[in-house]
């Protein structure tokens, strides 16, 4: 029979005695069943009925922190889970579920970085020709994504431009890329690229045609220059109004140097537009004469 310290590791508000043996940790069995709920006299047959928890239980005088030596059934740390995950949750009382399922996920762990501490990571010597801080997750990412704009612009494939950037750099890995060289191994990689082609300018609006005073624009349908003809001889009321109405839309298409609200009034030519305007004006003075001569 083996004497040992007795350590009382918390954990969720409850202790769970445990100690070494030849530097391999043991767990008090008892203790454990009392913090769940468990009935210890139950537990500890069924430990002995399992032909491996049997072989590795053990009987240990354990020194307390106040000295007094006590005997206590413990497992090994190792095996605790085998008897944890024995146990039938849905076989207990309801009250004692939850316990037991926090017992079966967390105490092995518990126990295991209590008697267990990871070890220090290894640091690498100290050069004070590398920068340390390295690129964030997310400058990472962005570097990744720049390589991959080279690549699927055809300027190089991926191994190429890794490797020019690893040497360029002087690293085994884009990670190990100090943050002060964000910016310079972007400014790197986006000249890989191919220049964006400029934008097509904007189509120059058509120029405003040139003023004067009578414009090869304007003209007159051949509808109503043959009407205004015919009216010509016509003394009505009807015949005076038209011809009337005519000189005066043509007059006001000259005004407006024929603009596209009036280009139902164009001549072909500036003889053709005096050639209309007579026509016109001896109609209307016909029809005027004829209306005089009726009063």
């Amino acid at each position: 029979m083996s004497q040992n310290q007795l350590v009382s590791v918390e954990f969720h508000g409850q202790s769970i005695l445990a100690t070494l043996n030849d530097g391999k940790p043991y767990v008090a069995m008892k203790p454990i069943c009392e913090n769940i709920g468990l009935q210890w006299e139950a537990q500890q047959k069924r430990i002995q009925r399992n032909h491996v928890l049997a072989q590795g239980m053990s009987m240990m005088d354990m020194v307390a922190e106040d000295g007094k030596q006590r005997k206590m059934i413990c497992l090994p740390l190792t095996m605790l889970n085998g008897w944890l995950f024995g146990v039938d949750v849905n076989r207990v009382r309801p009250e004692l579920r939850d316990k037991l399922m926090v017992y079966q996920r967390e105490c092995f762990d518990v126990l295991f970085q209590h008697f267990m501490p990871q070890p220090a990571p290894t640091q690498r010597p100290y050069n004070p020709a590398i920068d340390y801080t390295r690129i964030s997750p997310s400058q990472a990412q962005d570097i990744k994504e720049l390589v991959h704009q080279v690549v699927d612009s055809g300027v190089q494939t991926f191994g190429e431009t890794w490797n020019r950037l690893h040497n360029k750099f002087r690293v085994n890995s884009y990670l190990e890329l100090p943050a002060t060289k964000y910016d310079e191994v972007c400014a790197y990689l986006r000249g890989k690229l191919p220049p964006v082609p400029a934008p097509a300018p904007a189509p120059k609006p058509a120029p405003a045609p040139q003023p004067s005073f009578i414009t090869k624009s304007v003209f007159i349908s051949p509808t109503a220059m043959a009407k205004c003809i015919e009216l010509r001889d016509d003394g009505s009321k009807q015949g005076v109004s038209f011809a009337s109405n005519l000189l005066g839309e043509i007059q006001f298409a000259l005004m407006f140097n024929g603009s596209a609200a009036h280009t139902r009034l164009t001549v072909s030519s500036a003889r053709e537009m005096g050639n209309a305007l007579l026509e016109v004006a001896d109609a209307q003075a016909a029809l005027e004469r004829r209306a005089a001569s009726a009063t």
